[in-house]
């Protein structure tokens, strides 16, 4: 028993009492002022261990009785302790993947001021997959959700997990003598394009996995665009290619000119699915060329687009022909005019001139025939002389 005294103290004031002491539970006596019985609370200490005797964390222990509820995780040491207990029923459950414990649960009564112990034996049942998901370059890809989905008969099997700041995950319960693939998942990788490998299959034996490294590819938020001409080396200085969005024809935003090259390439485009429209431009004079401008409509969906575009330009036939035809029915004309208009004088003139030119002729023939006649005759002398 113990004993306190306070005071002296004023006599027209009012006084509450209370007392406390760490492990103990003091209650004002009924029909007493000062006096208080005590309790000796109590307190349970966990031991958790594997079957070799390894401590083990992360081990998650259920204790609950009466108005009492707690839950907490062991740490390296592999030890719980709950302290200030009230006697009375208790009940504790220890859990985590991949074990299964001695005893799986428990009913324990605490008196007052007892410090019990108990030990706990975890059992192996399942094996953990250890890896890691990377960039191209090796940098950590943290918060990528990664999945081993099990094969044939353990296809009703699934474990998934998220991978941690240094882009490392632990995939937990793998089931031994199963088959697993282990790959990113589909849903909530968004930001990922694809991963390197695909997945990776594992077979679980009496071990845990380590070493089940993924390179993970982002996504590209852009879209390229190249292309080429064909057309004649000579006519490529003309050219260049014009870049516009559908809705917006007036305003082109891109222009290449072509110099020397066959070939282009845009500054990369969002992927947002725009529908563009893609022209071909040339300066050649249309007064003599002929020649029509392709165009190819497209939208920004995929990683990339190349464009061939075709140009064969013809040359129009040359106007001067016409020019000098005109020049010369312009005279005739003018002398069939003037003709008509004095026909009385014109015709005799044109009558005498057609006399002359027969005269002509007929000489032309006369001299021809004697020309005939006298080769006849030397042809004759030769084949005459020939027989002598």
């Amino acid at each position: 028993m113990g004993a306190y005294s306070v005071g002296p103290l004023h006599s027209d004031r009012q006084y509450d009492i209370s007392a406390s002491k760490e492990g103990f539970v003091l209650s004002p006596v009924e029909g007493t002022v000062g006096d208080f019985k005590a309790f000796a609370l109590a307190g349970v200490t966990f031991k958790i261990r594997s079957e070799d005797g390894i401590p083990l964390s992360g081990v998650l222990l259920s204790l609950s009785g009466g108005q009492f509820r707690s839950n907490l995780l062991t740490q390296d040491t592999g030890l719980l302790t709950f302290n200030n207990l009230s006697p009375g029923q208790y009940y504790f459950k220890p859990m985590m993947k991949e074990f299964r414990f001695e005893p799986a649960s428990q009913m324990i009564a605490v008196e007052e001021g007892q410090n019990l112990s108990i030990d706990i034996t975890g059992i192996k049942t399942a094996y953990s997959c250890y890896g890691a998901v990377q960039s191209l370059s090796g940098d950590a890809e943290r918060d990528v959700a990664v999945e081993a989905v099990g094969q044939a008969d353990c296809s009703i099997y699934s474990e998934d997990t998220v991978t941690d700041q240094e882009g490392r995950f632990r995939l937990r319960g793998l089931l031994p003598g199963c088959k697993y693939l282990i790959q990113l998942r589909a849903e909530g990788n968004d930001h990922i394009e694809r991963a390197l490998p695909q997945y990776r299959a594992v077979e679980v034996g009496s071990n845990d996995i380590e070493g089940v490294n993924i390179i993970a590819f982002r996504q590209i938020n852009q879209f390229d665009l190249s292309g080429n001409v064909h057309t004649s080396p000579e006519h490529l200085a003309t050219l260049s290619v014009k870049l516009y969005k559908s809705d917006n024809m007036d305003n082109p935003i891109n222009s290449i000119s072509l110099g020397q090259s066959l070939f282009f390439n845009f500054p990369p485009l969002d992927r947002d699915g725009e529908s563009y429209v893609l022209i071909l431009h040339s300066t050649l004079s249309r007064f003599q060329f002929d020649f029509t401008l392709p165009q190819v409509t497209f939208t920004s969906n995929g990683y990339h687009k190349h464009i061939t575009l075709t140009f064969n330009p013809t040359r129009k036939v040359p106007d001067q022909d016409v020019a000098q035809g005109s020049y010369i029915a312009l005279p005739l004309t003018l002398l069939l005019l003037l003709a008509a208009y004095n026909h009385e004088k014109v015709i005799p003139l044109l009558l005498q001139l057609v006399n002359r030119i027969q005269g002509v002729r007929s000489m032309s023939q006369v001299s021809a025939d004697n020309a005939a006649l006298d080769e006849a005759k030397r042809q004759a002398k030769r084949q005459k002389a020939r027989r002598t």
